[in-house]
Formats: structure tokens, C-alpha cells, sequence
């Protein structure tokens, strides 16, 4: 039995020896090892460089705008940024932070910006990258303009770029000082700034008012002579006054372009060149053919059939005789040799319009990089033809 217990003794002093060499009890006194992860309370609170205490997301906000923070950032600079939500910049400017980029600094600065024209926007605050000078770290805060400033007139349709078709609806808001008697003029150009057709928007509801007024208009406009074109929306101007005359402009394009092939064939224009001081003075005009692989040939039959009606509306003109056809196109190492019937010279005499008649097909036919130069053959003659 005795035997027994010291067996028993022996086993439990062996096993806390063990215990106490695995498990060593600290040492009371602090030791000098480095700690690698100590930091300081402000920098372990944060996680991010760059953090807005002001304007919170959805407030509303007017110029000057205090937009403050804490940051740390390269060379201590941080920018900011307001802006609509349409990406309209209402202004830009940097902060320099006092702190520089060893740690965090406190930033409140006051920001200026232009009047917006939408309700919601955006402030932005980021830092530029040293490497590449790419916008790193940024902080985008949604905000609401409490400055708006209304728009004295806003279009719905057609928006910027938009194809249009004929004929065309236009419709939006527009202060009632716009308006006068409920209406308003609109006017409709091609891209060559020539008038294609004007009308008048009329109110939908009461016009006499500051408020905003519906109003619709239709317009009707023959085939363009351009693929591209612009809307202008005028105030009604009863004074006459050019300080009191307003208007917005709308880039629109022609539906009627859409899908389409565009050639451009060339003609002369009294509007343009007036007096007809230089006969080889032409300009372009946008023609719709239907997709081929021949297009110079489709070019120059275009050409052949003269200017259409609204060309025509337009001053456009042709020198080519009525009834030219076109008997054959080469085009070879970059010149072009193209073959017409006797038609194209009959009775053109006089050298004005034989310079105009040699500009127009040289001019449509070298607006394909393929032809840098062009031969003109009547029935195969290249030789005393087109004689003034």
C-alpha cells in the first residue's frame, strides 16, 4: 500500500515539472522586445486615407460649400471635386493638408461652385498617384443642390444626337417668360447652317406664370441634304432687343441617314459663293444610296441626276447638262478614269462653267481615298473635249 502512494507522489510531481516547462509563468518584468504593430489611437480608429466628416450623403447643400474631414495623402494634397450627376464639373480645386503625409490631418475648407441646373450632384475627394497619376483613394459623397438654378427652358425631345424624322416632335418645359401670346419660334438647320424648315411650340396650359409650361410643336421638313443637323428653340422676343434674345441648340441627326449609305456629291450655291467670283468654288451635300461596293460609280450617278427639291430650296446648282450618263469608271493606282456620254458637253460653252463642270466631278469623285486624280473622257476621247 505504502508502495503504492510514493508510485503516486512520484507521478503527480513528474507531471506539474512537465506542466510548469510548457506553461512558464511570465516574467513580472516588462520585456525590450520591439512591438511591430503599435500604432496610434488616431490611425488605428481609421481605415481609409481619405475620410468626409461634412456633408453627409443626401444633404443639402448651397455655394460656399464647407467640406471638411481628416486625411493623409502624397505630398499632403488632396483634391475635391463638385459636380452634377449628369458629370457636369461645377468646379475643382486641391487642399494642401498641414500634417503633410506622415499621419492624419484635419481639413475644413470652404468651396465655391457655379450654379447647378440639376437637383442631385456629386462631391468627390481624392487623392492623384505619384506613380501614374491615376485618381486613387476617392470618397464620392452624394449631395442635393438646395442653389438650383431653373432652367429657362429643358427640352425632352429629341435629347442631343438623337435622330429625329419627318415629321418632327418637340416637346419640353419652359418658363412662362419664354412664351409670348403661348408661343415660341423653333427653327430646324442642316449642318451646312441653312435653314430647313421653323414653326412655333405652343403651351399646353396657362403661359402666364414664372412656373415651368408644357409645350409641344411639329415640324415638317423635306429630305436633308445632310446627315447631321441642328434645332434651335428661340424665345418670343416682342422687344426685339438682342439683350433680351435667348435660345438652346440641339445637335440632332436624320433618320433618314440611318443605315444608309452617305455619298457626298458636290454642287455649286449662290448662297455660298455669291457673285460666282471663283466658277470651281462647289460644296457637298449628303445623299442616301443603298449600300454597294460601287460606290464612286453611285457618287457620280447621284451627281448626274442634279440637285434634289430641297437642294434646289437651298441654292444648290448643277453645270452638267441634263440627260449625261455615265458610260464607264476605272479607277487605277489611284486616279480615277470615268467616261461620259457626248451629252455632258453639249452647248457649254465658256470657260466659267467648264471649270465648274471639271470641279464638280473631280471634287465627288476624290472624296474616296482611292482617287487622287481624275481623267475625263467624252466617248473615249480625253482630247478637245469640254473646249470653252
Amino acid at each position: 500500500m505504502k508502495k503504492n502512494i510514493l508510485s503516486a507522489g512520484i507521478l503527480l510531481v513528474s507531471i506539474l515539472f512537465i506542466g510548469s516547462a510548457c506553461n512558464p509563468i511570465p516574467n513580472a518584468e516588462p520585456t525590450n522586445q520591439p512591438n511591430d504593430t503599435k500604432t496610434s489611437s488616431t490611425t488605428s480608429s481609421l481605415t481609409a486615407n481619405i475620410i468626409i466628416e461634412a456633408p453627409k450623403t443626401g444633404e443639402i447643400i448651397t455655394s460656399p460649400v464647407t467640406i471638411s474631414g481628416k486625411g493623409i495623402a502624397f505630398e499632403g494634397q488632396i483634391n475635391v471635386r463638385v459636380k452634377e450627376n449628369t458629370g457636369k464639373l461645377l468646379t475643382q480645386t486641391s487642399i494642401q493638408l498641414t500634417n503633410g503625409m506622415d499621419k492624419y490631418s484635419n481639413f475644413s475648407e470652404k468651396i465655391t461652385y457655379e450654379k447647378p441646373t440639376q437637383k442631385n450632384g456629386l462631391i468627390e475627394v481624392y487623392e492623384i498617384s505619384a506613380k501614374d497619376g491615376a485618381e486613387i483613394n476617392k470618397v464620392s459623397v452624394p449631395v442635393i443642390f438646395g442653389d438650383l438654378q431653373i432652367q429657362d427652358i429643358s427640352v425632352a425631345f429629341p435629347k442631343q444626337n438623337e435622330f429625329v424624322d419627318d415629321p418632327m416632335t418637340v416637346q419640353g418645359e419652359a418658363n412662362g417668360s419664354w412664351y409670348f401670346e403661348g408661343v415660341f419660334p423653333v427653327e430646324l438647320y442642316d449642318a451646312n447652317g441653312l435653314l430647313m424648315t421653323s414653326g412655333k411650340a405652343y403651351a399646353q396650359t396657362d403661359w402666364q406664370t414664372n412656373k415651368q409650361v408644357s409645350f409641344k410643336s411639329s415640324l415638317s421638313f423635306d429630305t436633308p441634304v445632310t446627315k447631321e443637323g441642328k434645332l434651335i428653340l428661340r424665345n418670343d422676343n416682342p422687344s426685339g432687343l438682342p439683350e433680351n434674345s435667348k435660345k438652346i441648340e440641339i445637335p440632332v441627326k436624320f433618320a433618314q441617314y440611318e443605315g444608309k449609305t452617305i455619298v457626298k456629291v458636290y454642287f455649286s450655291n449662290q448662297t455660298l459663293n455669291p457673285n460666282v467670283q471663283d466658277c470651281s468654288l462647289v460644296y457637298p451635300t449628303d445623299h442616301i444610296i443603298s449600300p454597294t461596293q460601287a460606290v464612286a460609280t453611285a457618287a457620280l450617278n447621284e451627281l448626274l441626276k442634279g440637285p434634289v427639291a430641297s437642294e434646289i430650296l437651298y441654292k444648290y446648282g448643277t453645270s452638267i447638262n441634263s440627260g449625261v450618263t455615265l458610260q464607264s469608271i476605272k479607277i487605277t493606282s489611284g486616279t480615277a478614269y470615268v467616261d461620259f456620254s457626248s451629252q455632258l458637253e453639249q452647248s457649254v460653252g465658256g470657260s466659267c462653267r467648264i471649270s465648274s463642270i471639271t470641279s464638280q466631278i473631280k471634287h465627288t469623285l476624290t472624296q474616296f481615298p482611292t482617287v487622287t486624280n481624275v481623267v475625263i473622257s467624252i466617248n473615249g476621247k480625253t482630247e478637245d473635249i469640254l473646249q470653252p
